[in-house]
């Protein structure tokens, strides 16, 4: 778990229509640290197009990494059991439609960049738990997800 120095920070980037729009970018935000902190280069964030939304890309020994990033925010520290984590992962939200979509993305991503076809790339996703209680976030990532 990390502490959440970072909250205040975010009151002086862009501004959301909706808390859960900030909470997600709260969420891309202590996944981009983590990753930076697992040596990985940030190389672009919020990659937008009609065809949908990357949340990370970024690079690490010559592979490009697509991230997309879940966010879940609880009020307070719980004794979470293993039936608990399950109902509330936020890996749940990751379905295979929206994974196929993000893979569209990607390609297009790729495409529109002029990446190499010969450049490996994979899907991530990162799971951001933020207790708001105790300030801090837990991470766990789901490596190169198979569609």
């Amino acid at each position: 778990m990390g502490n959440l120095s970072s909250f205040a920070r975010l009151d002086h980037m862009k501004k959301f229509t909706s808390q859960t729009q900030r909470f997600g970018r709260l969420g891309e935000h202590i996944a981009c640290d983590y990753l930076k902190n697992k040596g990985f280069t940030v190389i672009e964030q919020n990659y937008t197009k009609k065809i949908g939304e990357l949340d990370i890309i970024a690079s690490k020994n010559s592979i490009i990494h697509f991230v997309e990033v879940k966010t879940l925010v609880k009020d307070k520290a719980e004794s979470v059991s293993h039936e608990t984590i399950e109902k509330y992962s936020p890996f749940e939200n990751v379905t295979l439609s929206k994974l196929r979509k993000f893979s569209r993305t990607c390609e297009w991503y790729i495409q529109e960049r002029h990446v190499s076809h010969e450049t490996k790339w994979q899907i991530d996703v990162v799971a951001v738990t933020v207790t708001r209680e105790t300030r801090s976030a837990k991470v766990e990532v789901m490596w190169n997800v198979i569609i």
